[in-house]
């Protein structure tokens, strides 16, 4: 450590010029009881070759930035209109194949397959490139909706939805890399706005487009019509998209065979640590999945068999990847303070919004007794304030430069309308219901800005496999949140129905209630009332569970550092606060 190397404290300016962001084994921190840290400069090398590389994101002309960028929000846009669509096909699926009891896999199974193998884009981009990454996403992706429309049996077309998924994981985490390779740092929490709200269009549209091809041409058109698309979205990366080249960056200089070559791209891939991150997450994700699709408890061997072979399989990867010379996941990113927290809120926070999000039309239907079209309005101002949110936070960053205060605020946010949703019941005003969900689209800015802090934090070198585990620990936790906080729901719904609802045929009642909310509205007075109040109770509990969520949230955005996001404007000297994190201004290296 070099004893020259000033301590920062919280009047260190922002955006003073940037350390290079060197690997983070490649330099040391000390941080000091204040959250004050010094660290040692980058080598010189590092630091002009990240500084070229910004000057060449800088210089990059419109006629190859926009052409680029709009090629990669056609295929984010496909993403999400696929994934509302295949929602409306669901009861044409079973009509056709009369297996209703395996349709919640028809969801999870592309659920699991994108959280498994995002992280491996990341591995895979730097290896073969940020093209052929993507590309090779595309065509998964491609294929298996193919083979969704050609489905002869539910098994077949829930390994089809597999297929897909193990595209679908890379379309997402290679166009956050990309789009990080395109735009200098203080732009790139703004776009990432603006990618949220393409998926936001085309998650919207994705549901009246599936209802129409279904009652006009049937479930399997609607696969069948997305893969031309799919070919224009693919044809548009090939002929569009352009990178600006970094200064470690060698074309194929070697002189070998194909084959040398092939082998030597598959030598770098880490296939034994691939595989056992692969096996570990698909025994923990599938042990959760079948507490809530298949409604199994704890105690099937099924259920602990996966969950126990989690940690062997978790131990395994650990070892490889701290042995192997390019691991797919670099265990010292583990190490990085920011990376850490970021990791583990994305993974508690979408936990928290999937649960609020799959559970809140229950409240509607079976607690309010509304239609599951008024339900769905709901989603409206939600889904626009989401939007405004993100762009908000990234057109603050691009203007300040910081982004901890905002970070904190969201996550409050987010909390404040969480908590109040934990105290709703059958007689919560209307007015009450729209405005009380409304934060939590504000508080998405938290998304945006933990992808931004991350990336400001780590040298190129790491920012793939960054984006691989940020959007590892998002699919996690939308399991998480489906399955833990789906159980919960439903003991407590049960607990809840068996204590009210007694006499001749309770138990059918209770069942009937339990999977069917219509059915309440086919039930006497006394009885209706019951049910919903068993509805409100497990809805409160379910809610409160999120909110502790949202709680530890807040506490992992206070441990995210502050870093430089460059630009003209010198935000301490226009006497800004400087937030309690920005002491580590100069590098985090934790």
């Amino acid at each position: 450590m070099a004893s020259s190397a000033p301590a920062a404290s919280e009047r260190t300016p922002l955006l003073a010029p940037q350390a290079a962001r060197a690997s983070a084994d490649s330099s040391s921190e000390a941080v000091s009881p204040g959250g004050s840290t010094t660290a040692e400069p980058a080598p010189a090398d590092a630091e002009a070759e990240h500084e070229a590389f910004e000057r060449a994101k800088e210089a990059l002309p419109l006629s190859i930035l926009v052409p680029s960028i709009l090629s990669l929000f056609t295929v984010l846009f496909l993403a999400a209109l696929d994934g509302t669509l295949t929602v409306t096909l669901v009861s044409s699926i079973s009509s056709s194949f009369s297996a209703a009891e395996l349709l919640p896999w028809l969801g999870l199974s592309y659920m699991l397959s994108t959280c498994v193998f995002s992280p491996i884009y990341g591995k895979l981009s730097d290896v073969v490139g940020r093209k052929p990454a993507i590309l090779t996403a595309l065509v998964l992706f491609m294929l298996g909706t193919g083979l969704c429309s050609t489905a002869t049996s539910m098994a077949y077309l829930i390994a089809a939805r597999a297929v897909a998924g193990m595209g679908g994981g890379g379309l997402l985490t290679c166009t956050s890399i990309i789009l990080t390779d395109l735009l200098p740092l203080r732009k790139r929490g703004l776009f990432q706005g603006l990618t949220q709200i393409i998926f936001s269009i085309g998650s919207a549209l994705g549901g009246p487009v599936g209802g129409f091809l279904t009652e006009a041409l049937g479930w399997r058109a609607a696969f069948g019509v997305q893969v031309p698309l799919l070919g224009l979205s693919t044809l548009a990366i090939v002929i569009f998209l352009r990178l600006p080249p970094h200064p470690s960056s060698s074309g194929p200089t070697s002189t070998a065979g194909f084959s040398s070559r092939a082998m030597t791209l598959l030598g770098r891939m880490d296939l034994l640590g691939s595989l056992f991150l692969v096996t570990s997450l698909l025994s923990l994700l599938f042990g959760l999945s079948l507490l809530s699709a298949s409604r199994l408890p704890f105690s099937h061997p099924a259920v602990y068999s996966c969950l126990l072979a989690f940690p062997l399989l978790a131990a395994a990867f650990v070892y490889v990847e701290s042995i192997v010379k390019e691991p797919v996941l670099p265990l010292r990113l583990l190490r990085q303070r920011t990376t850490v927290c970021a990791s583990l809120f994305y993974l508690l926070s979408s936990a928290a919004i999937t649960g609020l999000f799959f559970h809140l039309p229950l409240y509607f239907e079976a607690v309010l007794l509304q239609s599951p079209r008024q339900a769905g309005l709901h989603f409206i101002p939600l889904s626009v304030f989401t939007s405004l949110g993100s762009v908000g936070a990234g057109l603050y960053m691009k203007w300040s430069g910081r982004y901890w205060w905002l970070l904190l605020a969201c996550n409050v946010a987010t909390v404040t309308s969480t908590a109040y949703l934990a105290t709703w019941n059958e007689r919560t005003s209307d007015i009450g219901t729209w405005l009380g969900i409304t934060p939590c689209g504000g508080g998405a800015g938290a998304y945006t800005i933990m992808l931004v802090a991350v990336i400001s934090s780590l040298g190129r070198a790491d920012q793939a496999a960054a984006n691989g585990l940020i959007y590892l620990m998002r699919g996690l936790g939308q399991v998480v949140g489906l399955s833990l906080l789906g159980a919960l729901f439903q003991e407590l719904l049960a607990t809840q129905l068996n204590a009210r609802i007694t006499g001749p045929h309770a138990r059918e009642t209770i069942e009937r209630l339990r999977h069917d909310t219509t059915y309440i509205l086919r039930l006497g007075d006394k009885l209706q009332k019951e049910a919903t109040a068993s509805y409100a109770f497990a809805f409160r509990g379910m809610m409160l569970a999120v909110t502790v969520l949202s709680v530890l949230c807040i506490l992992l955005g206070m441990g995210v550092r502050e870093h430089s996001l460059g630009g003209e404007k010198k935000a301490d000297e226009e006497g800004a606060p400087a937030g309690p994190a920005a002491a580590a201004s100069q590098e985090e290296r934790a």
